[in-house]
């Protein structure tokens, strides 16, 4: 048994909490009782019933959510001293949040401008609140510094909401908005791909302008005609714009066909750096995401104009896949401090100068790396030179059962459990997260070590990735918990697949949540789409529900059927078919080299897609935790990394 299991296993006895809901009696059901019919009174409008249930629940940790409900319903009329003495109150609420912005808003249509100031903060990130408070001291006659503010929220290629329009008619009052600044908007709408914006900022300006941003638009819809069709059409700034935005346009379609069509017009035609910077670096980064071996040097080529941080990143990842050491070394040590001293740049620019025979400064940077905790390169750097992974040996955070005992009388840590043992998860989670808010490194470590104890996996997972970014010691337990163990590796058993890989999987898919449905619709622990699941049921002999993939054991039988699918389409290749998993087989084919076998590390970290590529790493690294987990020994990372072979013919 790991020292660190031995140490767990020595405190949780000790530990005074105990799991959602255990201690709750009749007394504490009976206001749950009631919580729900205020709750459904306040669904039919009833809100005298809805009051009366409230008055009886005094002490209940979500009184105040049913207070803020009462507010909302009654918000256009509701005294601004009692708005004003819930927010002071229950500050600590993640509803307060939203009370505070409706409430902002009501304000203002009361024309309560001199409140709305008071209230408002200055450091809102939301620029629906940034524009009101521009709004708010406008109205009180305070309008120091807000041309300024109001003009970086004007000057951007997104639409505005309509909060901001007193803020923007002010800078079209005193002539801020110039026909320069129009210019420099509608190019900032083609950039967001937003035509309808540029059509409208382009009737403000007036003259030729909404033809010119016609045809703008007709380029980039069509790059390709419109290129072959303004071929001896004259340069100007618009047409220059238009050209360029073609030519990327074409390039994310085909790097092949932009790239002659971008040297025959900027051998013809006049461009500003900017420009060829931004068509440059287009067709290369397009490039390099198809493995085309121009890549490389077209990277190179891109005027400093056009550089960012992808492009650079790209140079080195385009450099990794020639496993051209030099170029490695050269587009690292280009990059700047912040970026160069990122896990992953440290791990191969030591992978480069070993290559080059620099080992001792190699061994430097992998001795460095290895010692800060269980991330992919971090693992990959230990196996380097063959050192113990720091999640195993480093000791960790010490338990204070006081301190925990004194998280559980937290009125929002109380909240965010009733909100969970009530069934209504999101307002659980977006409690607990608020909860979080202000914690020191220790104590987010211990709110981790509480959830985790409660089975609330997920919020674990926040509350530690917090603390550890606080600088606090690691809780590995915590992190990679084993929840649902006998279906995982019953299931694991039945599709003869590494059961540490499949942990890995659930992780990463899900972060331990069974119910969660994803934007595009994958379903549960391992996020599987509604297709995916039929399709697979079909292969095994099973009719399947979609309504029920929540259900863990369904989803996870369905899901080792899928990761066993993918696994035998690549020959057992862990690397290829987590890749698989998430981006889809015949993606991982198009990304295998094209010629010669790659090492695994330098393949990953030259996946295309940035999802997949951290997805593929998480998986990989989770997956050598979850080893060490569940058997107290491990395979090492780099053992699960063969080459990659190349494309079949």
């Amino acid at each position: 048994m790991p020292a660190l299991i031995l140490l767990l296993a020595l405190v949780l006895p000790a530990l005074s909490v105990s799991p959602a809901g255990a201690e709750e009696g009749p007394p504490l059901q009976n206001e749950r009782r009631l919580f729900q019919t205020a709750l459904d009174a306040l669904e039919k409008e009833q809100v005298d019933s809805a009051r009366a249930a409230l008055s009886e629940l005094d002490g209940y940790p979500l009184k105040p959510y049913l207070e803020y409900r009462l507010l909302l319903a009654q918000l256009p009329s509701a005294p601004a001293e009692q708005v004003q003495r819930f927010l002071e109150h229950h500050a600590d609420a993640h509803f307060s949040a939203t009370l505070r912005t409706r409430w902002l808003h009501e304000l203002a249509r009361r024309n309560a401008w001199e409140a709305v100031r008071d209230l408002i903060r200055e450091d809102e990130t939301s620029i629906e609140l940034r524009c009101l408070a521009i709004t708010a001291q406008l109205r009180t006659g305070q309008a120091g510094g807000i041309v300024n503010r109001a003009g970086e929220l004007w000057m951007s290629g997104r639409n505005r909401p309509t909060t901001c329009e007193p803020a923007f008619a002010m800078l079209d009052t005193i002539g801020w908005i110039t026909p320069e600044r129009l210019r420099q908007r509608i190019r900032l709408a083609f950039d967001e791909d937003n035509p309808a914006l540029a059509a409208t900022l382009a009737r403000q300006l007036g003259g030729e302008a909404p033809k010119r941003v016609e045809a703008w638009k007709r380029a980039v819809e069509a790059p390709d005609t419109f290129l072959k069709k303004d071929a001896d059409a004259p340069n100007d700034s618009w047409r220059a714009d238009m050209r360029v935005d073609a030519v990327r346009k074409l390039a994310r379609k085909d790097p092949d066909q932009a790239h002659p069509a971008w040297l025959r017009l900027r051998t013809r035609y006049a461009f500003t750096p900017e420009q060829i910077g931004e068509a440059e670096r287009e067709i290369a980064l397009r490039a390099a995401w198809r493995m085309d071996p121009r890549a490389s040097g077209w990277l190179r080529a891109v005027p400093r104009a056009g550089e960012n941080e992808e492009l650079r990143a790209w140079k080195v990842r385009a450099a990794l896949r020639e496993q051209d050491w030099p170029h490695v070394i050269t587009a690292i040590e280009a990059m700047p401090a912040a970026e160069r001293e990122r896990e992953e740049w440290r791990y191969w620019l030591a992978r480069a100068r070993e290559a080059l025979g620099r080992k001792e400064t190699a061994q430097a940077l992998y001795a460095e790396l290895a010692r800060q905790g269980s991330g992919y390169h971090a693992l990959l750097a230990a196996d380097r030179l063959n050192l113990p992974y720091a999640f195993a040996t480093n000791p960790p955070l010490t338990i204070d059962t006081r301190r925990l005992d004194a998280l559980t009388l937290r009125p929002a840590i109380r909240r965010a459990r009733e909100f969970r043992a009530l069934g209504m998860i999101d307002e659980a989670r977006r409690e607990w997260n608020a909860a979080l808010d202000g914690m020191d490194g220790p104590t987010l470590g211990h709110a981790a070590r509480l959830a985790d104890h409660w089975g609330w996996h997920d919020r674990a997972q926040v509350a530690m990735g917090r603390a550890l970014r606080a600088g606090a010691p690691d809780l590995p337990e915590v992190r990679f918990p084993l929840p649902w163990r006998e279906d995982v590796l019953r299931a694991a058993s039945e599709r003869e697949l590494d059961p540490h890989w499949v942990y890995g999987v659930i992780r990463q898919e899900s972060l331990f949540m069974h119910e969660v449905r994803s934007r595009v619709g994958a379903v549960g622990l391992m996020q599987l789409m509604p297709a995916t699941a039929t399709w697979m049921g079909g292969k095994l002999g099973r009719k399947i529900d979609p309504a029920q993939l929540t259900d863990v054991a369904l989803n996870v039988d369905l899901g080792t059927a899928y990761l066993g699918h993918v696994r035998d389409n690549f020959d057992g290749h862990q690397a290829m078919a987590t890749a698989a998993y998430n981006a889809g087989p015949g993606r991982v084919r198009q990304w295998q080299p094209r010629e010669s076998a790659l090492p695994a590390d330098a393949w990953i970290d030259s996946i295309p897609f940035d999802e997949t590529r951290n997805y593929v790493q998480s998986v990989l690294a989770y997956t050598t935790v979850f080893d060490w987990r569940i058997d107290g020994e491990m395979i090492r990372l780099s053992e699960r990394l063969p080459p990659v072979p190349p494309r079949q013919p």
